[in-house]
């Protein structure tokens, strides 16, 4: 969660951190003074910062009150390595100031032992809704959805809705009424605006929005907040198989679910398969790197291979390989870098879009043309660059078909990132086929593939024009 700063924060920040991890200044005063100074949201922003015995004075100095928004900012790390050291009665006091899905998320967080107790000391209802919440998968509409929402009969007029919203405790968004049948259907919807600008006698039946968007309790988390972009909406109601509310997802858990998910795809493509990276213990930040990193000594070491291979089956004397291979060797960082960033580019645009959905599996084919075709144009010109360079100013002279370089390299770029692009698009659709997240595409696996089927390219066509 937490926030950046605004220009000037980042050296108050800095300052705040280097003051609370200094042994000599801190005391429970300094504690005290700095909850008083500062938002609890600005506090949320240094604590992964802070030393270990820092951070828990800081959170004992805080009421259970000020203890629960604190939480609502932290991310689940930082939550974790909290609720360790606290008891349970001290969990459930805090709980019970948490909205019911962020104290489904805290309570799921702590040791299972202690669960059964944290619901026990709990206030009832709060306690019941957060154990309905907790049947449904975390990264679901129902994982994510709030059970504080406002509903109400269509019958029911005007002046009533608004005397409860004035009286009523949901913490969460009543921008927006929800109207239920006799049987909890939901069948329509009506905003504040709407309410305020309608007679107050008036049923809210006669004002409603009956074509209500609703998402269902198994819908993917990303999936609802494509929802939610796409209609502007601050709120998507969400039902189960029976069409009955049972929930909200509100614009702020959107917002935590797309930096969620974003920050997932970019640690993945990095490598990395836990969120929040930094924060990890070296050993596990090794474990997680070690096998794609193991992928690309493999990929490597294939394409050593695959080079001696061109060099060994050359049928030219020593001497004239030895001065070929020489030559060639020059061009290799060239081919192998411009096909792996335009890979790399290909990639990245389908990983974001699927995840976005701006990019859907049926129009796989349409998107594969325009890729490929982009990076035609792209290779066609790099090619005539260098060609038209070497050309013109041949690094060598007087050595046989030395003429032909030009031609060569600039076919091999063309080749190499035409393929590039093929595959950089091509891998995000064939990781869904086979359930596996597409950001693990733009990674090792491709590097491999672009190093290998580039050489194979350059290779293929050196020879035959400069042997």
């Amino acid at each position: 969660m937490g926030r950046k700063p605004v220009p000037g924060e980042q050296d108050l920040f800095e300052e705040l951190i280097e003051r609370l991890n200094s042994p000599e200044d801190l005391s429970t005063q300094t504690i005290e003074d700095l909850i008083e100074e500062i938002r609890l949201e600005d506090i949320a922003e240094i604590f992964p910062h802070l030393r270990e015995p820092v951070k828990t004075q800081l959170f004992e100095s805080l009421g259970d009150e000020d203890a629960a928004e604190l939480l609502a900012e932290l991310d689940e790390i930082a939550v974790i390595q909290i609720l360790k050291d606290l008891d349970p009665d001290r969990i459930a006091a805090i709980c019970n100031f948490l909205p019911p899905d962020e104290g489904a998320d805290v309570i799921g967080f702590s040791d299972e032992e202690d669960q059964p107790d944290i619901l026990e000391q709990m206030d009832q209802e709060l306690a019941d809704k957060i154990q309905s919440l907790a049947h449904y998968l975390p990264e679901t509409a129902g994982g994510v959805m709030t059970s504080e929402f406002m509903a109400v009969r269509n019958d029911e007029s005007v002046r009533s809705i608004l005397l409860r919203i004035k009286t009523s405790e949901v913490e969460e968004s009543i921008q927006n009424v929800y109207v239920e049948d006799e049987r909890k259907g939901l069948i329509g919807v009506a905003s504040l605006r709407d309410l305020l600008q309608a007679g107050l006698n008036q049923p809210i039946g006669d004002i409603m929005e009956r074509d209500v968007i609703s998402v269902p309790l198994d819908m993917d988390q990303e999936e609802v907040s494509r929802i939610v972009n796409r209609y502007d909406f601050t709120a998507v109601p969400v039902v189960n198989e029976k069409g009955t509310l049972m929930g909200i997802v509100t614009f702020d858990d959107v917002m935590d679910v797309m930096e969620e998910e974003s920050s997932e795809d970019m640690y993945r493509m990095a490598g990395e398969v836990t969120m929040h990276p930094t924060q990890q213990h070296f050993v596990r930040r090794v474990s997680a790197r070690m096998p794609w990193l193991l992928v690309t000594l493999g990929g490597t070491y294939l394409a050593a291979m695959l080079i001696k291979w061109f060099e060994t089956n050359s049928g030219m004397n020593d001497a004239h390989v030895e001065n070929l291979w020489t030559l060639l060797l020059c061009f290799i960082p060239m081919i192998g870098g411009m096909a792996g960033n335009v890979g790399i580019q290909s990639s990245t645009v389908m990983v974001r879009g699927l995840a976005t959905g701006e990019v859907y599996p049926s129009i796989f084919w349409k998107v594969l043309t325009k890729e490929v075709f982009i990076a035609a144009i792209i290779g066609l010109m790099s090619g005539a660059i260098i060609g038209g360079i070497l050309t013109a100013f041949p690094p060598v002279s007087g050595y046989y078909n030395a003429d032909n370089l030009g031609y060569v390299v600039s076919l091999a770029l063309f080749g190499s990132i035409v393929c590039a692009a093929f595959l950089g698009t091509m891998m995000p659709f064939a990781c869904l086929a086979i359930k596996v997240d597409p950001a693990y595409a733009s990674g090792p696996v491709l590097t491999t593939l672009n190093d290998l089927v580039g050489f194979a390219i350059y290779f293929s066509i050196a020879f035959p024009l400069l042997g």
